[in-house]
């Protein structure tokens, strides 16, 4: 079984990943996600009581699966009503392999694009959120 780890608090980052010090010290809410010790994913997130919001996320080896480990890790943490953020165009497919819901509208605007061959505009963001997997209490 692999051993996932996920640090949100940039001193606890710089003692226990201290090559990443310099890359995270700009990231107002950072966050590095290690699977057996090594980094795979590093960004910025915010975790509340209820959810989780992505503001940006960087993988360390695409293509690897470590996308998906982080999102199925962030999943199981308990209490997490839903994970959301904005993607970038590249990204949405990932998302969407995800199980993200996305905003209707934007969504529309983003495959007409896509249909079309049209290149959206270099800002463009499109919200998604993941719903968690809340298991209810058994009696």
């Amino acid at each position: 079984m692999k051993k996932m780890l996920l640090l949100t608090n940039y001193e606890e980052i710089k003692k226990t990943v201290p090559e990443m010090e310099e890359k995270m010290k700009y990231y107002p809410e950072p966050f590095v996600f290690l699977v057996d010790d090594i980094v795979t994913m590093i960004g910025e997130i915010r975790i509340t009581e209820e959810d989780i919001c992505i503001k940006m996320v960087e993988s360390m080896d695409k293509g690897k699966g470590h996308g998906r480990e982080f999102i199925e890790f962030l999943k199981e943490l308990p209490d997490k009503e839903e994970i959301w953020g904005e993607s970038v165009v590249p990204a949405i497919p990932f998302w969407s392999k995800m199980g993200a819901e996305f905003n209707s509208t934007l969504y529309k605007q983003y495959e007409e694009s896509v249909v079309n061959g049209e290149e959206l505009e270099e800002d463009f963001l499109l919200p998604f959120t993941i719903y968690c997997q809340t298991l209810e209490p058994t009696h």
